[in-house]
């Protein structure tokens, strides 16, 4: 129990001395500060924007193949479906597309929304009660069986 407290004032103490030195160095101004910014980003120390920190230091990685070339490969991948488009996902060479229409979707969104069950803000979300869902169930069939416009266009 000595021993611990003995080693927190050790540190209390090193910090004390650390800031005493800092402020005997006296103040930076601002250009001594971007100097040393400058200095850091050319030196690869500093990432700048949202760059990977994987990133070689000391400059940007530059491709070494043609825009045309990967615009072809991902052409390609597209057709051959290993690019999803749309609102399709594809995991594991598998493509998987929604069963449900937006509206169907958007209108069971809103409808949990208007029940309180969607999270915002501060508060959490709660489980619905068996009443809750076959509502939300209900609006995702009223959306389903709703005329649309290209439906009623086709007439």
């Amino acid at each position: 129990m000595k021993s611990n407290r003995q080693r927190r004032l050790w540190v209390l103490l090193a910090t004390a001395v650390a800031a005493t030195s800092a402020l005997a160095e006296g103040p930076v101004s601002r250009a001594q500060v971007r100097a040393e910014t400058a200095a850091a980003v050319a030196a690869g120390e500093i990432i700048r924007g949202e760059g990977a920190s994987g990133r070689p230091a000391g400059g940007n990685v530059h491709s070494t193949r043609a825009q045309s070339e990967v615009r072809a490969e991902a052409v390609a991948a597209v057709r051959e479906g290993r690019i999803a488009t749309g609102e399709q996902q594809q995991i594991d060479g598998q493509v998987f597309v929604s069963t449900e229409t937006r509206a169907q979707v958007n209108a069971e969104t809103r409808a949990a929304m208007r029940l309180g069950l969607m999270p915002r803000g501060q508060l959490l979300a709660r489980d619905a009660t068996a009443a809750e869902v076959e509502q939300i169930r209900l609006a995702g069939e009223r959306a389903r069986n709703a005329p649309t416009i290209t439906a009623a266009a086709a007439k």
